[in-house]
């Protein structure tokens, strides 16, 4: 996932529901995670991050992501409910699985995900994540 955040040269859409890294329990890869995201959200144009928006989550993710820097009115929806996790890169790739940016996803879980790089199939991901964004609540 690291790889596919970082390569991001124009695009990076990224709906994840939890990102924990605000916890200072947090381990594994999270930090890394976290801080490419931010970079790419400052480097290229157009970066959508959708976190979910229940049971109080979102709120300390998003304060820690603008902490670090991430411009929140530009590219930060929250959405009720949600449960997908996937990003797209450039258009051109997609990931498409079951990890959360959390400590328990990361280290304890057993996860998959796959990347796709078929025109038709990096396609569908972007099109949900695209109305999800819009579908979104901006913070």
């Amino acid at each position: 996932m690291l790889d596919l955040i970082e390569s991001a040269e124009e695009e990076l859409l990224f709906q994840i529901p939890y990102i924990d890294s605000y916890k200072p329990s947090a381990k594994g890869n999270l930090e890394k995670l976290v801080k490419a995201l931010i970079r790419k959200s400052k480097q290229i144009e157009t970066v959508h991050v959708i976190l979910r928006s229940d049971h109080g989550t979102w709120i300390p993710c998003a304060e820690d992501l603008k902490k670090r820097g991430l411009n929140l009115d530009k590219c930060f929806r929250h959405l009720p409910s949600t449960h997908t996790k996937g990003m797209v890169v450039d258009g051109k790739r997609a990931y498409v699985g079951s990890i959360n940016f959390t400590t328990t996803s990361m280290l304890q879980n057993r996860e998959v995900g796959l990347i796709f790089e078929k025109d038709s199939e990096v396609k569908k991901v972007q099109d949900a994540i695209v109305a999800d964004f819009g579908a979104g609540t901006a913070l």
